[in-house]
Formats: C-alpha cells, structure tokens, sequence
C-alpha cells in the first residue's frame, strides 16, 4: 500500500493508501516522495485510528484459489497482508511501497514465519515491471489509474500471458456519500480501460455495494460502500 496523504474520511478517519489525489504526478519529486514516506509511516505504523483490513483482500483470495502459484507482485504493500498471504501459498512475491517501516513490519513477519519476501521501498512510478514477467499483480485500493500516469501500461506489459490483474477500489458513488464527488471510479471506467484492448479478457466486473478494506467502521466492521472489482487477464 503501497503515497500522498488525501484529506480525512468520514468520522476523522485517515484515507487508505491509494486513495490519493488526482493530481499526483507521474514521477513524484523527492520532497514528494519524503513526505509520503513520512505520512504513510504514521498512518499504516503508527496511527491507531487509522481503520484498514488485516485480512488479505477477499477478491484476491477467492481469485487465486486452486491456482498455480506463480510469480506475483503487489503494489502497495503496506504492512504486507496481501504479499504474506500469497507467499504462504507458495507464490514468488515482491511487494512494493514508500512507507518503510509498513514494509519492515512485512519484511519482520515474513522471517518470523521464513517465507520468502521481496519486500522493496520504492514508488510504483519508477518500479520496474519488466516485460512478461508477472503471473499475477495486485492493484488494491490504489486508485483509479488515472492519477497514476504510465502505471497501468506498466502493468499491462509487466503481466504474462494468462496473467491476472486483481483490482479493487472505491465507486464514484462512495466518493458523493463521502462529500468528495470527484473521487472514487466512475461508471465503467475500469472496464473501458481493458474493453478495447486486445491483449486482455475481463473476467470479473462488478460495481456493487461491499465492505471495503479501508474506512470508517460500522458495529466493529468496515462501513459498506459501493465498491468496484474488476478481474483482468492477459491473453
């Protein structure tokens, strides 16, 4: 998880990472990149009103069920929920984030239970994705694509054939119950991004109410919000 820090949400709750704003740039400076660093340390570490899911992401887990573990790579780590759980499953994981000390705490857990972790400090905008080289790639609650230029053409060429890419973030319509109308994805947005691409086959779009993994929270449970999910695969 693994960034900008956005404005509180709901009841003084920080935003999850990827959730961030519109105008990020493509590469971020390095006084931009420090101050992410520092912001998301305190959020993800250190902050213990900041509500998020400990559990691995539900989408993920039921996607790679009965399958292959391959090489797999997660984009916003945080403290490593995601990557652990693969790498438990017997999945070659690296993770990356900006928030060091989220990434030592997964890096931590991983020799305590001596899984194999490529656990990296480094920003999405300048990770290299390689060519082919991903069976699988996590983009959870890291937002819409489009404030992260370049990013998704990275991972589109970063996948191998058959690869997957799960994805998993906020509708427009949470952002408008949230007092934010400009965030959250809006109507079809994701699947228009693989619709007219050749290379790639939808095999999962929904745009439904669910609990979200980052949040306000509601009888001790994240507070439902209209979420999209969307599972791609390269052909």
């Amino acid at each position: 998880m693994l960034r900008l820090l956005l404005p509180l949400l709901l009841s003084g709750l920080l935003l999850a990472p990827g959730l961030r704003a519109q105008t990020t740039p493509a590469t971020p400076s390095a006084q931009e990149l420090e101050q992410q660093r520092l912001r998301w340390n305190r959020s993800l570490v250190h902050d213990t009103t900041y509500k998020f899911n400990r559990q691995p992401n539900a989408l993920l887990v039921e996607t790679v069920k009965g399958r292959k573990p391959g090489r797999a790579l997660d984009i916003g780590m945080g403290q490593g929920r995601n990557a652990l759980f693969l790498a438990r499953q017997g999945w070659q994981v690296t993770g990356l984030d900006v928030a060091d000390q989220a990434v030592a705490v997964a890096r931590q857990q991983a020799q305590r239970e001596k899984l194999q972790l490529d656990a990296q400090v480094v920003p999405m905008e300048t990770f290299d994705f390689g060519t082919a080289r991903y069976d699988l790639i996590t983009y959870v609650y890291e937002g819409c694509f489009e404030e992260r230029n370049g990013v998704l053409d990275k991972i589109k060429t970063g996948l191998k054939p058959g690869g997957l890419l799960v994805f998993e973030f906020f509708h427009r319509e949470a952002g408008q119950e949230m007092n934010r109308p400009d965030f959250g994805c809006p109507n079809g947005a994701i699947k228009a991004l693989f619709e007219g691409d050749k290379r790639f086959r939808i095999l999962r779009y929904e745009e439904k109410p669910g609990r979200p993994d980052f949040g306000g929270t509601q009888n001790g449970q994240m507070k439902p919000q209209k979420l999209v999910y969307c599972v791609v695969q390269k052909l």
